[in-house]
């Protein structure tokens, strides 16, 4: 017993209200007689004749056809032109048209005055571009009646007149949207073809014909530039999706490739400035280097490479004041068990004199790791920290000796502050000489600019989905998002001589990551000393300590409390420790603040369908 009460809830729920909506007792639809003349130029004229018994009293009628039709990322405007509507004398009707989504809806009647009874309602129409060829072959496929019609229709036909071509095969499908069930008969000669449907059918169902003509025939199908001018007028949509890529691709192409000298030199620059632009498929040969590059600070090498200063870029410049003596880090063993190393700043400015010779980003490096908030003193205040006391800790402790310190640890939720600055400075220094423009402000530009073409174009997308029901150009607008946003952060632009930089530091890093260097350079501390900084920058420092390790090697003097053997891995747990700490800030606050379209033929394929086709729509009364 309760599965049958279930049962009839749910037949209740799902079919009561179609039963309803299909049912409605103030009107029915006695007959709807379609007659379709396929003029020339492949337009059709379209004159239905609905009538109408009003069971009540009623304003009239309204009909609502489908004027733009989507299917398969593709959508067609059949230019809808409305010619008259007139009762069956040819009296004209008030009438009132407007758009509703891919529709135009026709509101027949007086709004003052009602009527019963049967009434005729004539409605002729023009549309286009809806005679379709495939395969070289003809084809109207065209659903009559539609299925959105609150009432019955209880019967209905069309007459089909191509008088340019002979109609050489014929459908028809009549039943529930979908169905593939020829309930009709179809009679006529080879210029006329009449459908006739003489059951009722109601909401959900509806009445389609296909109409196959000859290939041999007096059509004129529009040319291409109409052909091409009504597909671009119909699909809209599709341009705003590709503004977005479109300009930042364009610019990148014009403005945002490097520059190089035509002379095509590397390692100077030419008497001769005369330069072009980078061609997209240029893919020119790595040049060897086997030195630092003149002039250029590992942050500056880094930053040529990919644009960007990271913190790597930050921690090579630390290694590389360490090189140059106005520092020396050393590694110390804390104490407890699970203690993490920590690593000493010694300064040694005084004893260097030659800061002057820094440039503006070293400098401000320079000044916040040694300075004096944060100092340690003494060999007595050294050795508090030390694990333990051996013959190692002693070494390092005479290695630091009197000298002031500063622990990296200490620099944790500060040193953060001074980035900026250092960006800053770094790429004011590197401006015009290396790169066109501030390449951090070039490319945050260009993303910004990016996105707002984007929202622009997915509004538009959305506005054209809404009256065509094609969803292509909102999927094209996302499938661009990605390569979009890659081309506009590859808008910074290098001179030609920061292009000739670039493929040395490019040289540079191969060098340094094949190992060749083992081979061919004779002096290899000093060679070393000078590219360890470099190697950090250019993220090859891994392999070079494993080679460093492999030829015995010890590790600089201005890296201290490690050997050849660990040198490698030192290097990395320093790399690892600054990166945490330096961009470490202070834990934020808990509070967030936060508030909380069937596109085929008729006949070929699947076969056509109840529904199919162009047409269709529905009606009711008002």
């Amino acid at each position: 017993m309760k599965k049958l009460v279930l049962l009839l809830f749910f037949f209740l729920l799902f079919f009561f209200p179609r039963l309803v909506s299909a049912q409605n007792p103030d009107y029915v639809v006695e007959s709807f007689s379609s007659e379709i003349t396929i003029e020339q130029d492949t337009s059709l004229t379209v004159a239905e004749t609905i009538k109408v018994n009003f069971l009540t009293q009623k304003h009239g009628i309204y009909r609502i056809i489908p004027k733009i039709y989507s299917s398969k990322g593709k959508t067609i405007d059949s230019k809808f032109n409305l010619v008259s509507i007139t009762d069956d004398l040819g009296n004209s009707y008030d009438y009132d048209e407007s758009n509703l989504r891919q529709s135009v809806k026709l509101k027949i009647g007086d709004p003052v005055s009602t009527i019963s009874g049967i009434h005729y309602y004539v409605i002729k129409y023009k549309v286009d571009n809806v005679l379709l060829a495939y395969d070289g072959i003809p084809e109207l496929y065209w659903n009559v009646t539609g299925s959105e019609w609150d009432t019955q229709i209880l019967t209905s036909t069309a007459v089909v007149t191509s008088n340019y071509a002979d109609i050489e095969k014929t459908a028809c499908y009549a039943g529930e949207v979908g169905t593939k069930e020829e309930n009709c008969n179809v009679r006529g000669d080879g210029k006329e073809a009449v459908f006739i449907l003489d059951k009722p059918i109601g909401y959900g169902e509806d009445f389609t014909i296909v109409v196959g003509l000859s290939s041999d025939n007096q059509l004129i199908f529009p040319g291409f530039i109409e052909k091409a001018s009504n597909f671009i007028f119909a699909n809209w949509g599709y341009i705003f999706s590709i503004i977005p890529i479109g300009i930042v691709g364009l610019f990148w192409f014009k403005k945002g490739r490097d520059k190089r000298y035509l002379l095509d030199t590397t390692y100077y620059k030419p008497d001769d400035k005369a330069s072009k632009t980078v061609s997209v498929f240029s893919r020119p040969h790595i040049p060897m280097v086997y030195s630092a590059i003149d002039g250029m600070t590992p942050a500056e090498v880094g930053t040529v490479v990919d644009e960007r200063i990271n913190i790597h870029d930050i921690i090579s410049e630390i290694i590389e004041l360490a090189r140059l003596g106005y520092i020396k880090v050393v590694k110390i063993e804390k104490k407890g068990r699970f203690s993490k190393p920590d690593y000493a700043f010694v300064n040694l400015v005084n004893k260097a004199s030659k800061e002057k010779k820094l440039k503006e980003h070293q400098k401000l490096i320079l000044k916040e790791i040694t300075k004096a908030s944060y100092v340690t003193k003494g060999s007595k205040e050294l050795e508090k920290l030390i694990s333990k006391k051996d013959l190692k800790s002693m070494k390092i402790i005479s290695q630091i000796g009197d000298n002031e310190f500063v622990l990296l640890s200490n620099l944790k939720n500060s040193f953060y502050k001074i980035l900026p600055d250092i960006k800053k400075a770094l790429y004011k220094n590197m401006k015009g000489e290396v790169f066109v423009g501030n390449p951090e402000n070039t490319r945050i530009i260009w993303v910004i600019i990016f996105i707002v073409l984007t929202f622009v174009s997915l509004f538009a997308s959305f506005v054209f989905v809404g009256m065509t029901y094609n969803f292509g150009p909102v999927v094209l607008t996302a499938l661009f998002i990605v390569p979009g946003i890659l081309l506009a952060i590859s808008m910074p632009r290098r001179t030609a001589w920061g292009y000739s930089l670039y493929r040395q530091a490019l040289g540079l890093r191969e060098y340094l990551n094949i190992g060749k260097w083992r081979h061919e350079v004779n002096e290899k501390h000093l060679f070393l000393e000078e590219v360890l900084p470099l190697a950090i920058s250019l993220g090859v420092i891994g392999k070079l300590a494993k080679d460093m390790a492999v030829l015995g090697i010890a590790p600089p003097s201005y890296f201290a409390g490690t050997s050849a053997v660990y040198l490698g891995r030192d290097l990395a747990s320093f790399s690892k420790s600054a990166l945490s700490t330096l961009m470490s800030t202070p834990s934020p606050s808990r509070h967030s603040g936060r508030s909380s379209w069937s596109g085929g033929s008729g006949f070929s394929g699947g076969g056509g369908s109840s529904g199919g086709g162009f047409g269709g729509g529905g009606g009711g009364s008002w």
